[in-house]
């Protein structure tokens, strides 16, 4: 769940995460619960992707990654994409969770469309 608390800085993840989801509510192109089941929030506690990465080889494997991201920790997809192997690549986009998907949307999207069409 997100919050806009005035009380938390508004760089928090919680609040970026708030103004991202309600930007496009506010625009009229999506509807947003800010809610998660329990159940929902065990399997996301629990999950790691690290212990299988390396199988998904021959899998071609793009990871775009935020260099500042709390929300998936950049460290922790670092650590992940150094055990994936071959064929990857790594798009570094500097800043928080969201910059790849708002403020640096057209290099995002522009990694993701080449390697989609080298791999595809």
């Amino acid at each position: 769940m997100c919050t806009d608390d005035a009380a938390r800085p508004a760089t928090s993840a919680g609040r970026r995460s708030w103004a991202y989801f309600n930007h496009y509510v506010s625009s009229g192109r999506a509807v947003w619960d800010n809610s998660i089941t329990v159940r929902s929030l065990e399997y996301r506690l629990d999950y790691t992707a690290i212990g299988v990465i390396a199988r998904v080889a021959p899998t071609p494997l793009l990871m775009i990654v935020a260099s500042a991201d709390d929300v998936t920790p950049t460290q922790i997809a670092l650590a992940a994409y150094a055990q994936a192997r071959e064929p990857k690549r790594l798009g570094l986009i500097a800043g928080h969770h969201y910059r790849p998907f708002i403020g640096e949307f057209v290099q995002s999207s522009s990694a993701a469309h080449d390697w989609f069409l080298q791999h595809l």
